[in-house]
């Protein structure tokens, strides 16, 4: 009932599923927050050991079993952040392709 008539309405509905943009890679998301939090933990070490070192003077027979301590951790710290630093652009750019997908969409709902 429409203004005390019976009447039919008419919608016409234009857009497209969700499911026809490009899913985002939530575990890629996943990753890149656990990795984050390891270089987190891994950048605490590397400072302590490196404070130990600065403190340390370089007679101290114990001078160069820390500085090896530290630079067996650089480099898997390193390529751990390479590695995430990668991660993230890629992740990124999933986002982008679906935030660009459902304006496109949404632009053809208007």
């Amino acid at each position: 009932m429409y203004e005390g008539r019976l009447t039919w309405l008419a919608v016409q509905s234009f857009g497209m599923p969700l499911s026809a943009c490009p899913a985002i890679d939530v575990q890629k998301k996943a990753q890149i927050d656990m990795n984050n939090m390891q270089v987190t933990a891994m950048s605490a070490i590397l400072e302590e050991k490196k404070a130990k070192i600065n403190a340390t003077p370089t007679s101290d027979p114990n001078y160069n079993t820390y500085v090896n301590e530290f630079n067996v951790l650089v480099a898997p710290y390193n390529m751990l952040v390479v590695d995430t630093r990668t991660m993230v652009v890629e992740y990124n750019a999933t986002v982008l392709a679906f935030n660009s997908c459902i304006a496109v969409a949404g632009a053809a709902a208007h």
